[in-house]
């Protein structure tokens, strides 16, 4: 059998083999490719998305999220199921450590790649709200991506080239460094399949400000291990990351929350499950080719 992995542009493997095939879908753009990319290219993945429905018509799906699950039921894809696994973590790496300790200033942290469409401008916009009432504060966006020579030109023109360092591609023990030393993680996406750095700075006891969009909300619980706000809000994103950077008591009960929010995310009970439904299609009670 074949297990093919959907994130964004599929390979329409279906049409191409007998063999039974297992979707699993992490992310599909939807129009947002189009903030992204150049409207040749984003017309390309748009339309190439829209032939998922019919050429996987019947297959079972295992999807991301929640959110991810219905995105694919809205674009008419008739499964015959339908299952939701979400992403896991090593939590022998990523726990919150005493002893280690949070920025001597107040630090907000994102980490993810740097592209047009997962609106890290939003971020900064808020952030030059956020210095005039807290100065001392700092944010540090780590990953890299095409968009970093845009987000530094705003950088720089809204005054902010002080408080904003750029740190670039990170190992994985200086990310959860990062994680851990952040007093809030912000994820401003518009849409995404899920949002691992969030339940990544929750397994680290860090409370996440995000976007409140498909795959966000369901990887952040809204007043349990962090915040969602309206995706391109300024003023809220602004008002909520100074509460977060102020607010002992909501901050240190969001990473309380978080601590046990993340606990579900776990391999161990993902894993099972997966092995269980590729095992069931591979022993040839998938869908075949001339059911089409």
């Amino acid at each position: 059998m074949f297990v093919e992995n959907i994130c964004k542009i599929p390979f329409l493997l279906p049409a191409l083999t007998t063999v039974p095939v297992l979707p699993i879908v992490l992310h599909l753009f939807g129009r947002t490719v189009f903030a992204e990319a150049n409207p040749a290219v984003a017309a390309y993945v748009w339309l190439y998305e829209r032939l998922i429905p019919p050429v996987y018509r019947g297959l079972h799906f295992v999807a991301l999220s929640d959110s991810t699950a219905r995105d694919l039921e809205r674009r008419g894809v008739r499964a015959s199921g339908m299952d939701v696994i979400p992403p896991g973590l090593d939590f022998d790496r990523y726990q919150a450590r005493n002893g280690v300790a949070k920025s001597h200033v107040p630090l907000l942290v994102y980490v993810g790649r740097l592209k047009r469409y997962k609106r890290i401008d939003i971020v900064l916009r808020a952030f030059a709200r956020v210095r005039r009432e807290l100065p001392a504060a700092r944010l540090a966006i780590i990953g890299k991506g095409d968009d970093r020579p845009r987000l530094e030109a705003l950088t720089h023109s809204l005054g902010l080239s002080p408080a904003v360092s750029f740190e670039g591609f990170v190992s994985e023990d200086e990310k959860i460094g990062w994680l851990r030393r952040a007093h809030v993680v912000v994820y401003p996406s518009p849409k995404e399949g899920w949002g691992i750095s969030t339940t990544e700075a929750a397994a680290c006891g860090t409370p996440v400000l995000a976007s409140d969009s498909e795959g966000l909300r369901d990887a952040v619980s809204h007043g349990v291990s962090g915040l969602l706000v309206p995706h391109e809000d300024v003023d809220r994103w602004a008002r909520q990351m100074v509460d977060l950077l102020t607010n002992d008591q909501l901050r240190d009960q969001l990473s309380v929350g978080s601590l046990s929010w993340v606990r579900r995310f776990d391999w161990d009970a993902g894993a099972p499950r997966l092995q269980q439904i590729i095992e069931t299609i591979a022993a040839g009670t998938g869908r075949e080719r001339g059911d089409r």
